[in-house]
């Protein structure tokens, strides 16, 4: 299954957030880099069908919005906002059925289902844990668990390691990662090294313009991180 997003625009009145922004993206996991303003939100947003473009189309397979049947798209994506997973008194399972109950994941189906996304998020002993008690890297966890329930073509997370520290990064790295073995995955991050390592692909957003998008091995020399940082900061502060 291949995304993409042909000369997409977004725009509030006068204002362009997203100007023109072109991309194909087959299986793996593609980093949108950007500093804060630069549009990534709005663009993971408008592939994420909550956000309907002012011109242009995102397509998944024979899925187009907003020209067809945007249910069609939905039914392909998950996804995972900046701002998710607060405080809850539900279980991490009973979050998760819920999430199976939304996706219209039939009741003989969920368990199974509930238990899949258990395992690659490694909540499963936590399964019974009101997520409220969680920290904050296991509530992210849960977060991304929602976003794969019934395994979706398409995977959408915005900022997921925001506000995590070094091992709940490095942990929620290698879940993104294997996630992306079996899905289109598309991580906006402005944290270098949460990419550097796993991701297929970068691409650079400045002003809601792409102005870089390439294998991540061109990227930099040999994973060095300072020439990362040094190329990356180059691009967006030009």
């Amino acid at each position: 299954m291949t995304l993409v997003a042909d000369q997409v625009s977004v725009r509030y009145g006068r204002k362009t957030v997203v100007d023109s922004v072109s991309l194909t993206l087959g299986p793996g996991l593609h980093a949108l880099m950007g500093q804060n303003g630069a549009g990534k939100t709005t663009l993971l947003r408008t592939m994420a069908t909550l956000q309907k473009p002012s011109s242009g189309t995102i397509s998944l397979g024979e899925a187009v919005w907003p020209d067809g049947d945007v249910r069609l798209l939905r039914r392909r994506l998950g996804y995972l906002p900046q701002d998710n997973m607060r405080r809850s008194r539900l279980t991490v399972a009973e979050h998760l059925s819920y999430m199976c109950w939304l996706r219209k994941i039939p009741e003989d189906k969920a368990p199974a289902e509930v238990d899949r996304a258990l395992d690659s998020i490694n909540l499963t002993a936590e399964r019974d844990t009101r997520i409220g008690a969680l920290s904050g890297g296991m509530r992210r966890r849960v977060g991304v668990g929602s976003a794969i329930i019934g395994d979706p073509d398409l995977v959408i997370l915005d900022e997921p390691s925001a506000g995590l520290d070094v091992s709940q990064r490095e942990s929620l790295r290698d879940i993104t990662a294997q996630i992306a073995t079996r899905a289109v995955v598309v991580v906006s991050t402005h944290i270098v090294e949460d990419i550097l390592t796993v991701a297929d692909t970068v691409t650079v957003m400045k002003t809601g313009t792409i102005v870089t998008h390439c294998p991540r091995r061109d990227f930099a020399r040999d994973g060095d991180l300072a020439d990362f940082e040094r190329r990356y900061l180059a691009m967006v502060r030009s």
